[in-house]
């Protein structure tokens, strides 16, 4: 159980730190460059993560599912499974590259208000680096070296957007910022591929693992595709509709909504590693309870970071991100963003069952479904609400994969359950409170109050769900008698 839980903090603070960059160094770039021209890197960005799923075809995934059973002193048939994905996912992503090179004039005219070719050009070259890191960095976490995932994860995340940073404040122009993210980002991978590579043996691909790898994912390279335009695909209505500014100021609100789906990330990364050997054991009944159970953690820890940001953001935006950044009933698009995020940190837990059941073609069809509503959605509302109407074409889109998602593949939950999730709304209300009684006149008052606020929600959370909490702590201790029994993990 030690085990367990220090590799689900590493994991856990690599990615909190990862995604805590975008928020750090906000005032920075927005101080260097603008809003709009914050709003551009935006858009250029969501360009490569939206192409980077086509080419890698998922095949990552597959390290966690198969090359996971492979005894560690087995390097000759680990070296196997690596480069049968290294070399397939070097050729995909360069080939992203041209396509992104050759699309950069329509997009830098639709949505780009014609002012970012060669930003968009230079950034076109990071389709190659981040297909090759999507895909061997789950190596990692096959061979249960959670450590160095983490460590390598967060050096991925940081250094080339500490790269970018440093290049936008120094130049103030965001061409320079794209430049260094760039050169950053193949220095990463190239010295991530050193340190996995160097424990393995250079060997051919071979064809009859690149199609086991490719069978079991290619419904989740479909899925992944369909989820970047689920995730991104707002920004284009409203770069086109309102312009690189508004989507500067959507995506800050996303960065910070963001937050509540990222809790989900460890502990699937975690269970994904361990899971299916129990699963496959036969002990699905125990599988489940302990998705349930990290269902439970999850909406705790969720509810309490919405709770917080609905009543706490208009005084973070002025602290610390930009005086400057005005927008009438923002707690509302908070609400919607953070709610949708909430959703779709929920559907990971239902994904993990049907991964554990080998039918993952299920995830392409609700992501599809999503990915349609939210495209339709956002083409009517933007035009006629703006970035309220891209919020609840997020929210309605989640709300609705879920409640899809739950009526396929039901994750059995009783009464006890509905309990626990109503009772850590009612706890969130203390934000509300604190809000209330404590007003942020200035830096320091806003600080104490959001201390005192978390604090509170810790407590009560702790105190009132005490038994929760042990019912938990059983459920895990068991699923250790499970590991052990197999004699080949201990946590």
């Amino acid at each position: 159980m030690k085990k367990f839980i220090t590799d689900t903090l590493f994991i856990s603070v690599g990615g909190l730190l990862s995604k805590a960059k975008g928020i750090i160094f906000l005032p920075l770039i927005i101080g260097a460059v603008g809003l709009s021209n914050y709003g551009a890197f935006v858009q250029i960005y969501a360009n490569v993560k939206i192409l980077v799923p086509v080419c890698t075809l998922g095949l990552g995934m597959g390290f966690q599912r198969f090359a996971s059973k492979i005894e560690k002193r087995n390097k000759v048939e680990l070296s196997k499974h690596f480069f049968s994905v290294l070399i397939p996912s070097f050729s995909f992503g360069f080939l992203g590259v041209i396509i992104l090179l050759l699309i950069s004039p329509f997009i830098n005219n639709w949505f780009l208000e014609g002012k970012y070719l060669e930003s968009l050009q230079i950034s076109s070259f990071m389709v190659l680096s981040n297909t090759c890191y999507t895909n061997i960095n789950k190596f990692l976490l096959g061979g249960k070296k959670f450590k160095l995932y983490s460590v390598l994860e967060f050096s991925y995340a940081f250094l080339p957007y500490l790269g970018f940073v440093i290049g936008t404040v120094i130049y103030k122009d965001i061409y320079f910022g794209v430049l260094y993210y760039t050169i950053f980002d193949f220095l990463i991978v190239l010295i991530f591929f050193i340190l996995i590579a160097k424990d393995l043996t250079f060997v051919w691909p071979s064809k009859n693992i690149f199609i086991q790898y490719f069978k079991f994912s290619y419904p989740l390279a479909i899925s992944n595709i369909e989820g970047g335009l689920l995730n991104k695909a707002d920004r284009y209505f409203i770069s086109y509709y309102l312009g690189v500014e508004a989507l500067g100021i959507y995506n800050i609100v996303h960065r910070f909504t963001n937050l509540l789906s990222f809790v989900s990330v460890p502990i699937r990364k975690q269970m994904m590693s361990y899971l299916p050997k129990v699963w496959d054991d036969g002990f699905k009944a125990e599988s489940i309870n302990i998705i349930k159970s990290s269902l439970i953690v999850f909406a705790a820890i969720s509810i309490g970071i919405l709770g917080y940001l609905t009543f706490y953001f208009k005084d973070i935006l002025f602290f610390l991100i930009d005086k400057e950044i005005e927008l009438p009933h923002i707690e509302f698009l908070i609400f919607l963003l953070g709610s949708a995020s909430f959703f779709s940190g929920t559907k990971v837990f239902y994904y993990i069952l049907i991964r554990l059941k080998n039918e993952t073609k299920y995830e392409l069809f609700f992501q599809l479904v999503g990915m349609i509503i939210n495209i339709i959605l956002n083409f009517i509302l933007v035009p006629v609400y703006g970035l309220f109407g891209s919020g609840i074409a997020t929210f309605i889109t989640y709300l609705v994969i879920l409640s899809w998602l739950n009526l396929k593949h039901p994750i059995p939950f009783d009464f006890t359950f509905i309990k626990h999730f109503i009772s850590f709304f009612i706890i969130a209300s203390i934000f509300y409170f604190t809000k209330t009684w404590m007003p942020q006149a200035s830096f320091v008052s806003f600080l104490a109050s959001s201390i005192l606020a978390n604090g509170l929600f810790l407590f009560c959370l702790i105190f009132v769900k005490k038994k929760m909490l042990l019912q938990i702590k059983s459920e895990i201790n068991l699923y250790k008698k499970l590991m052990k029994r197999r004699g080949k993990v201990t946590i």
